[in-house]
């Protein structure tokens, strides 16, 4: 069942209330985002390991950023909307960061990353 927390619907899945590994954990929220995309917004939070790339010295090098707290966004018009995505983002980190933090002991301060589902759901 959601909770409504400063106007942010958000429920941890059903698949990993029983798991006592923070990492593990996944969270569902819905938001109606009136400002940036005029709809429900509909997003998980996830805990992944995390790679990217890295130009040094004019070669890029894959990096290994470890563990991070990512927004996947569940709509398929994020490759359009990426920087709107990433404003409603962090208005929803706003809003529910002391209570992930007072709740789960999950700490909202640092970066989260976005993207879309159809990159991180493979």
């Amino acid at each position: 069942m959601f909770q409504t927390i400063n106007g942010v619907q958000i429920r941890e899945h059903d698949e990993t209330k029983a798991i006592p590994n923070l990492t593990e954990k996944r969270f569902e929220i819905e938001y109606l985002d009136n400002v940036y995309l005029n709809k429900v917004v509909c997003i998980d939070i996830i805990n992944i390991p995390v790679k990217g790339h890295q130009w040094k010295y004019g070669i890029k090098r894959l990096k290994d950023y470890g563990r991070m707290w990512m927004y996947v966004i569940k709509h398929n018009d994020f490759a359009e909307n990426r920087k709107k995505y990433g404003e409603v983002c962090n208005l929803i980190h706003d809003k529910i960061g002391v209570y992930l933090q007072k709740e789960y002991g999950l700490n909202p301060v640092g970066s989260f990353i976005i993207d879309s589902m159809d990159k991180v759901y493979k």
